[in-house]
Order: C-alpha cells, then sequence, then structure tokens
C-alpha cells in the first residue's frame, strides 16, 4: 500500500498540520485529527469497538475501522474502501464520509491538492448575512433613485441661533 501525501483545501484555506491526507490506490484517505474533526458538526471514534460515528447537517454515518459496510441514516451502505489506523492517526476515506457531511471534493492530480466546500456546514463559517439567490429565482429589477441635492437658502452671511426655547420636562438621573 503505496500512500502519496496531498494537500487539502478546506473552504479556500490550506490545512496545515503533522498528519496529511493521503491518496492510497487511487482513493483519498482524510486523517480523523486533522480534517474530519473541523468538518464534522459531531464526531467520535472508539478505540476499543473501533467505531466512527459522524454527524453532517442533515445525515449521520457510522462505520467501522477495515469495514466496508456503514449505516447512512441507519440504512446499510457499501463503501468504496475501508478506514485505517495508520502510524500517526486514524485515515478515513474522502468518498464514503462526503455524502454524510454534505461536502463537495475536487482533485487536482497535478498539484496533488484536494479541494473541499463545506456548504453545508454552518459551524464551520460565519453566517452569511444575507440571503444567497437561489438558482431557480430570475433577477428583478430594483428601483434605486438617485440622490436629490437640496438647495439651501442662506438669508444672511452666517446662520442665526435658534430663538425657539427647547421644553425639557425632566432631566434623567445620571
Amino acid at each position: 500500500m503505496l500512500a502519496v501525501v496531498l494537500a487539502i483545501v478546506l473552504d479556500g484555506v490550506t490545512l496545515t498540520g503533522s498528519v496529511a491526507p493521503q491518496l492510497v490506490d487511487g482513493r483519498i484517505f482524510v486523517p480523523w485529527s486533522a480534517f474530519v474533526v473541523r468538518v464534522a458538526r459531531k464526531g467520535s471514534y472508539d478505540d476499543r469497538t473501533g467505531t466512527i460515528a459522524l454527524d453532517g447537517p442533515e445525515h449521520r454515518l457510522i462505520m467501522r475501522v477495515g469495514s466496508r459496510t456503514a449505516t447512512l441514516d441507519e440504512r446499510p451502505i457499501a463503501l468504496p474502501s475501508s478506514s485505517y489506523i495508520g502510524r500517526d492517526d486514524l485515515y478515513v476515506p474522502l468518498a464514503a464520509i462526503a455524502p454524510a457531511l454534505g461536502i463537495r471534493i475536487r482533485y487536482d492530480a497535478r498539484a496533488k491538492e484536494v479541494d473541499v466546500e463545506t456548504n453545508a456546514a454552518g459551524e464551520l463559517t460565519s453566517p452569511t448575512p444575507y440571503a444567497k439567490p437561489q438558482e431557480t429565482m430570475k433577477p428583478r429589477a430594483l428601483f434605486t433613485p438617485e440622490p436629490i441635492v437640496t438647495p439651501r437658502v442662506m438669508l444672511g452671511a452666517t446662520p442665526r441661533p435658534r430663538r425657539t426655547p427647547i421644553p425639557i420636562d425632566e432631566i434623567p438621573p445620571r
């Protein structure tokens, strides 16, 4: 099992650390400590039983180390490859956990880089202060009036002070 070390870019930021993702037999494996813990809303690994549990925005994935079967939302599924324990960390197959975490993956073989977009992981990024336009909506024209300059009429050379008294009912205590 020959592993090629990869760089991983999470939402435009290159992750650094002592443990890097690996390409093994054409499959991308990501380290538990450096990647999965950052992306999953909730994740746990029981080293006694070898059980991995991941909670994404809409799905829950449970798998075991070395097994090619898992449960996604309590339905059994077949995995393209199994997770394994390397010298330095637990590695999980990125293609297996992507649907559960709601992430998009792009792999650049020349740059040896994996680009991951976490559009559904709201706790990882700051909330958007505006609503994103949906693709089905058509753009509409908005009325934005031009600012009108109001002329100021000055009768004298200098403005005069206000002569109307301003009533004060009560002065609030400090």
